[in-house]
């Protein structure tokens, strides 16, 4: 591969990456290990809060919307 493609390819993945922002997609069988529910609860949750992406056969979640839902949602108030 030339450099000028590789430059061609850095500039779009650059570009893919400004255009995504902050936007983290992680698909339900590890957002199940990281948030420890079973799926059913947490592809309600994630469709609730408006961050659940299905393309043909693959579930997403976009983490950087559902995480802060979840943690408002299910948090547990300390006794001190």
């Amino acid at each position: 591969m030339t450099n000028e493609s590789l430059k061609t390819l850095e500039h779009l993945e650059r570009l893919v990456q400004k255009r995504n922002g902050e936007r983290k997609f992680i698909k339900i069988d590890a957002a199940e290990e990281k948030y420890g529910i079973e799926r059913r609860s947490l592809y309600e949750v994630a469709q609730e809060c408006g961050a659940l992406y299905r393309k043909n056969n693959i579930v997403l979640i976009d983490d950087s919307v559902f995480e802060p839902y979840f943690v408002e949602k299910f948090k547990v108030e300390e006794d001190v």
